[in-house]
């Protein structure tokens, strides 16, 4: 939810739906739900990390089932550089409860660990948007972290998106009015 969803256009920098003509901010809180299954093959580490872990681990695989649930809130700006071009930016740290099952080899038990944790996540994007033709790119990058005294896990991924195209099929009100 966008406290400030009169002036700021969270579409008008990531869905391209909408236009934004001045530069504003806003205040938000959002819920998020995210399930990851991660796979760590350890044959697969490099060979001087190995020394490190215990000797059994050399040809393990294990595989981490992890679920979160989190009330994030933050702030993003919208700045109208020029006309027609847009920057976006928003930091929002997100706080969770999660769940983490280890699956270990067969015969050994599972792990389970449930935690709260802070986890972030970071939007940017640059957008020329003119109602009929845009073009631009954005960037997603998330953190879930997790820690315990004998468990540990740092995870992170963003996507990268660069796009252009035409809106075609304006409602009404987003079409220019021709001059007489």
């Amino acid at each position: 939810y966008f406290f400030n969803n009169k002036r700021y256009s969270y579409a008008a920098a990531f869905s391209i739906s909408k236009l934004q003509l001045r530069s504003q901010g806003s205040f938000f809180v959002g819920f998020s739900y995210n399930n990851q299954d991660l796979n760590f093959d350890f044959a697969k580490l490099p060979d001087y990390l190995k020394p490190q872990l215990p000797e059994e681990w050399h040809s393990r695989v294990f595989t981490v089932k992890e679920q979160t649930c989190g009330v994030k809130g933050g702030y993003a700006y919208n700045w109208v550089f020029a006309r027609n071009c847009l920057a976006c930016l928003s930091l929002n740290p997100a706080v969770a409860y999660k769940t983490s099952r280890i699956n270990k080899a067969e015969g050994e038990k599972d792990d389970w660990y449930r935690n709260f944790n802070i986890d972030f996540i970071l939007r940017a994007g640059v957008v020329y948007n003119n109602s009929k033709y845009f073009v631009g790119t954005s960037f997603v990058g998330r953190t879930y972290d997790y820690y315990r005294n004998n468990f540990s896990l740092n995870n992170g991924f963003g996507t990268l998106q660069v796009y252009a195209g035409f809106n075609f099929c304006l409602k009404k009100e987003h079409r220019k009015k021709k001059r007489q």
